[in-house]
């Protein structure tokens, strides 16, 4: 119809410039009209262009007759080139016009995966990886998609679009195609009847995924660009998921290797705090049998000394031995607390005197409201905790100096803070000091197994509280326990 009416109008255009322009001249608008449609409209309505264009042009223009006489075979030529432009011209705008779709389309297929690529560079775990997958198919392609990993032998659903329904003949067709590296289900030879088609993600280390995608429509992902894009999301999630797995084995690996260095720095540091006193111990012991052996007999003044030598390594082995047992215990969820009542002074006083032969000659101080209300807690533990605290501060304190313990009700949770004089805590260790086996480095040499703190800590969260460090000013550090404090607490 635009081809009829374009040929009309350059028609009577030519008809009014007839007296001015010769009928050669004439030809040209008609020519110009098959052109425009061949470029606009193709092949078809260029060839009734010029078919009707030429059929003016003869009977209006250049022959008064009604009749057409042998003379004018002529006109077969002006003809013959009206239609040999249109078919030219409309056929090379055809291509041209197929060229531009497919590059377009190319160019949306080459956006989607790219943009797919960019949100799998920045994905970190594997959901988030499998996510973006799913998000790109399911605009891209409108319609929904899942993936299946392998769980040991069999697929199981890793991810899924919302709207993904799944039955067992798609769980069928997905395990054939991780079997098989074969696609199947929909539109397939195998299993046809599913309501998917399954397609395998596979890498150069093997099968690593299926890819189900439920078509919206009979026909979707058969034209050649469509299979193509898919494929494109296919290699990329294929590709994500290994790389994942990649990361999941490097985690492992690294997490060995931190293990294995664990292994041995509790080695070192429990078969040094162990032989350590076990060789006083056996020394003391062996001097004195050596001494009854021999009949030279000691003088009281030694044998007081090498008995309270011996006293104090026997009862530091034993808290080597203990802090041991009590981290095991808290790592298997094996440590049962047993909250009850307990007076605060009590138990702080419980904890100092057991520490007195630790400290030394720190002095402590306590600072602890007389009025004080009863607090919910296992008593023995939190004696353990408040002695392993005071332990830590008379190790990294200088001779002589105080160690103060203060106590306050705060917020409906009970502050136990036991302060020291020490060198402080590097701002860089504050928040890895409980953590099992660290130790912050001194010039000094403290020993130490790095357990005591980690200890302190596993027992303050099973009472569901929380521990903290703090540099005190003027020089120093001070460890901070918070404890429910609550009636209702205290009635649990």
């Amino acid at each position: 119809a635009l081809a009829v009416l374009l040929t009309g109008a350059l028609t009577l255009m030519g008809w009014g410039l007839q007296p001015w322009f010769e009928p050669a001249s004439v030809v040209m608008l008609i020519l110009a009209g098959v052109l425009i449609s061949a470029a606009y409209l193709g092949t078809g309505p260029a060839v009734l262009a010029a078919l009707l264009g030429g059929a003016v042009f003869v009977y209006w223009f250049d022959h008064s007759p009604v009749i057409l006489t042998p003379q004018d075979a002529r006109h077969l030529i002006t003809v013959g080139g009206l239609l040999a432009s249109g078919l030219v011209v409309g056929t090379l705008a055809g291509l041209l016009r197929t060229q531009i779709k497919s590059s377009r389309r190319r160019e949306i297929h080459a956006a989607a995966v790219n943009a797919l690529s960019r949100d799998l560079t920045v994905a970190l775990t594997q959901e988030e990886m499998l996510s973006a997958v799913l998000k790109h198919i399911n605009q891209s392609f409108n319609c929904p998609a899942a993936i299946f990993l392998p769980d040991g032998v069999r697929l199981s659903i890793r991810s899924a679009t919302p709207g993904m329904l799944l039955g067992q003949t798609e769980l069928a067709a997905a395990q054939w195609t991780f079997e098989h590296r074969q696609q199947a289900g929909m539109g397939t030879g195998t299993h046809a009847l599913a309501q998917v088609r399954c397609l395998p993600l596979v890498t150069t280390s093997g099968p690593v995924g299926v890819l189900a995608v439920a078509p919206r429509e009979d026909g979707q992902f058969l034209s050649p660009d469509e299979r193509e894009l898919l494929a494109g999301f296919e290699s990329l999630a294929a590709l994500a998921i290994e790389r994942a797995q990649l990361n999941d084995q490097a985690r492992q690996a690294e997490l060995l290797k931190t293990t294995e260095k664990l292994q041995a720095a509790l080695l070192n540091s429990i078969s040094h705090d162990l032989r350590t006193p076990l060789s006083t111990v056996s020394g003391a012991i062996s001097s004195l049998l050596e001494a009854e052996q021999s009949g030279d007999l000691l003088d009281g003044e030694t044998r007081l000394d090498l008995l309270e030598n011996a006293d104090e390594e026997a009862d530091r082995l034993n808290r080597v031995v203990g802090n041991l047992l009590d981290m095991t215990r808290l790592e298997a969820g094996a440590m049962r607390v047993r909250k009850r009542a307990s007076d605060v002074h009590d138990m702080i006083g419980a904890a100092i005197t057991q520490a007195s032969r630790r400290p030394g000659d720190h002095p402590v101080r306590t600072d602890i409201p007389e009025h004080f209300p009863d607090v919910a807690m296992d008593f023995v533990l939190m004696v353990q905790a408040l002695y392993n605290l005071l332990d830590n501060a008379a190790k990294y304190s200088p001779p002589g100096a105080e160690i103060t313990v203060s106590a306050e009700i705060s917020q409906e949770e009970l502050i136990i803070r036991v302060a020291d004089r020490g060198l402080g805590i590097p701002p860089e260790d504050i928040e890895k000091i409980f953590d099992k086996f660290y130790r912050v480095q001194r010039l000094d040499g403290v020993g130490g197994t790095g357990l005591g703190l980690s200890i302190c800590r596993g027992i303050v969260e099973v009472h569901g509280g929380r521990i903290w460090a703090e540099n005190r000013p003027g020089g120093g550090a001070v460890m901070c326990v918070a404890l429910p404090a609550l009636v209702e607490e205290m009635a649990a």
